[in-house]
């Protein structure tokens, strides 16, 4: 016994003695680096100075400007001794009390400014803009303890981010960080003649397999954007925000399956998931980049290869993207892997630069044979267990978007013949027997697109079209036309007006 205890306290002189030499060393590197001599590190100073773990090249900015956003715990936007020390030294014991500090600063930015001072007094809005296709994701059971999906509140993302925090599962987060359905359906809607519901739905690639982003960087780069498009200050209204880690009920951080009503719920989640992206009155917001130097520094089970593909070449990307394109308008789905560092603060000027620069490329819907074919293509973690459920989500949302539809609004998305000869195929298929109009105004067609248009409505498709608009594109005398006879058989009003 006396030997074991003389052993246990020469093991813990060590490791005191090997922290004391580190925190020696760290000290040593912060007067280094300290350039101005302010007692505080900026990002400028240790760009170039600062070498990545392991003995490493020098960060570059985006790397610094990391690294500091996850250790900065008062937020001053630099770090002091003790948090240069702290990261150093204790980087796990930093990590734990950073993302600790970080919820209850994101919940408390909630707490500070009550959802119910921004609520209309009914539902009005709600229904107006066909809220009721989300209710059931949303409904409380009370047997299982909660309901399918919960949206998070825009502030605790963006507090959360600001305050080096990083996204936790749906399980681990304060009750403050989620809107309750009953404040969601009286939110007020934005855009012009409230045109869409304030909810935005995020679809990303995932990162590791226990954590779509575990380092915070598109946290960073999604709480930007909320910034950008909510407003400024606490004040500003908030959006609901579906993201599937923290709106989902998932697995344990160490893989362990869901509880039987966890389970439940997950599964009443993913059958209808796709209606996120697909609803035409919400928008949704694509993370389209991957981190520098992906998978490096990432951590995967034994035995299992990162899925390294980009986001456009994913199974679950590509259907979230696909749903996003079939009906929404144009300013409705957009890519902040466009997002430009500049781009960043709020007001109206800033949210039409946002808009503009990160409109995303939009392909024009598949036939569910289509997306099957190009599905197969496309890769996943689990292929085997993925690819037939992702195909059958697509599919049955195609055919209930699709067969519900009275318009589309493909105005302004640089598309030519190739893709409205693409669109005739599903156009000409008889899944849009409601659609009424059909927007197409300020593109790149040219007559083969009109040609191809023309053919579809003499076919005797789209029997309750009232309305074509294809002013501002690239018809010729001929092409305009042909589309004119066209509509003209049928009593169907067209516009093909440069200008319009």
């Amino acid at each position: 016994l006396d030997e074991f205890v003389v052993e246990a306290k020469l093991k813990k002189s060590r490791t005191e003695m090997e922290l004391a030499a580190k925190e020696a060393a760290a000290r040593a590197a912060f007067a280094a680096f300290d350039a101005d001599g302010s007692g505080t590190l900026s990002v400028e100073e240790l760009v170039g100075v600062f070498t990545r773990p392991g003995g490493g090249q020098p960060v570059d900015e985006a790397e610094a400007r990391a690294f500091v956003a996850k250790h900065d715990r008062n937020g001053d936007g630099e770090l002091d001794l003790d948090e240069f020390v702290v990261a150093m030294v204790r980087p796990a014991e930093a990590e734990a009390a950073i993302c600790s500090a970080a919820l209850e600063a994101a919940a408390a930015a909630v707490r500070e400014a009550p959802i119910e001072a921004f609520l209309r007094p009914n539902e009005g809005y709600w229904k107006r803009l066909d809220g009721a296709v989300l209710d059931p994701a949303l409904r409380v059971d009370e047997a299982l303890g909660g309901s399918p999906v919960r949206l998070v509140d825009s502030r605790f993302l963006i507090e959360l981010a600001e305050s080096g925090g990083r996204l936790r599962r749906r399980q681990d987060l304060p009750e403050e960080a989620f809107v309750r359905p009953e404040a969601l359906r009286r939110l007020p809607p934005t855009g012009d003649s409230g045109l869409h519901m304030r909810i935005i739905s995020i679809s990303h690639p995932w990162q590791q397999p226990d954590n779509p982003d575990p380092k915070g960087i598109n946290l960073r780069l999604l709480a930007r954007a909320l910034r950008t498009l909510t407003g400024l200050g606490s004040s500003c209204l908030p959006w609901a925000v579906f993201i599937d880690f923290l709106s989902c009920p998932q697995k344990g951080p160490n893989g362990e399956d869901r509880s039987e009503a966890e389970a439940e719920l997950f599964k009443r989640a993913l059958a209808d998931m796709m209606a996120w992206y697909a609803h035409p009155k919400l928008l949704t917001l694509k993370l389209t980049q991957l981190p520098p130097n992906y998978p490096a520094g990432f951590a995967f089970p034994a035995g299992m290869t990162p899925n390294t593909a980009g986001y456009f070449e994913r199974g679950w990307c590509f259907c979230e993207s696909s749903v996003s394109n079939m009906c929404k308008f144009s300013s409705f789905v957009l890519d902040l892997g466009k997002l430009s560092p500049e781009t960043r603060g709020g007001g109206p000027e800033r949210r039409d630069a946002l808009i503009k620069e990160c409109a995303a490329k939009r392909e024009p819907p598949l036939l569910p044979a289509d997306f099957r074919a190009a599905l197969a293509k496309k890769s996943f973690t689990s292929k085997k267990a993925d690819e037939g459920t992702v195909a059958g989500l697509y599919e049955a949302t195609f055919r209930k978007e699709m067969g519900a539809a009275t318009e589309f609004w493909y105005s302004d998305l640089q598309w030519g013949d190739a893709e409205v000869i693409q669109l005739c195929k599903v156009l000409a298929s008889g899944a849009l027997d409601k659609l009424e109009s059909l927007y197409l105004s300020d593109n790149q067609i040219g007559d083969k697109g009109a040609r191809a248009l023309a053919k579809v409505l003499d076919d005797g498709a789209l029997p309750k079209l009232d309305g074509l608009y294809l002013g501002d594109n690239k018809l010729s005398a001929a092409g305009k036309t042909a589309i004119k006879k066209a509509c003209e058989k049928r009593s169907i009003g067209v516009n093909v007006q440069e200008g319009y």
